[in-house]
């Protein structure tokens, strides 16, 4: 019976020991399993920790700053440059190049970029994830509940 005890409290020991471990690792690393995104201005304070590394930032699109390329004379895809920004007119450079650029991709847009950040202050975008616009919320009526949707 004394045996049984001891290896009851060792594998519940092993098993508490390797959540620690886990928990303790998920939030102490850097990157991805801290923060799903950073805003411009989160990652422009601490831009050079990451240069040459994957990082994810959204933001909106700045007026104006959009320049596209139909074939880019090196890889001949699309390219599109941009600038992001944040509410505190933080703005960092983009450049993407791909197969294709979403269709909601707009001036003001929504956008998630993940790419490499380069030493000379642009992130290489591989992914661009346009969120969906707001027109695509319910608006609450008067007494504050959403509006029911007829036909679904």
């Amino acid at each position: 019976m004394r045996a049984r005890n001891i290896k009851v409290i060792i594998s519940l020991g092993l098993v508490i020991g390797a959540i620690v471990l886990l928990l303790v690792t998920t939030t102490t690393q850097t990157g991805y399993t801290t923060h799903y995104y950073h805003t411009p201005s989160e990652f422009l304070e601490t831009a050079q920790d990451y240069v040459g590394r994957d990082v994810r930032v959204n933001g909106k699109v700045l007026p104006g700053s959009i320049r596209r390329e139909e074939v880019s004379a090196t890889n001949h895809l699309p390219r599109l440059d941009f600038i992001l920004a944040d509410s505190a007119n933080a703005q960092l450079p983009v450049r993407y190049v791909g197969t294709t650029i979403p269709d909601a991709f707009k001036a003001e847009a929504d956008v998630v970029v993940e790419g490499p950040y380069n030493s000379d202050g642009v992130l290489e975008a591989k992914q661009l994830l346009v969120k969906c616009p707001s027109k695509y919320e319910t608006t609450p009526t008067e007494d504050g509940h959403p509006e029911e949707l007829s036909g679904i």
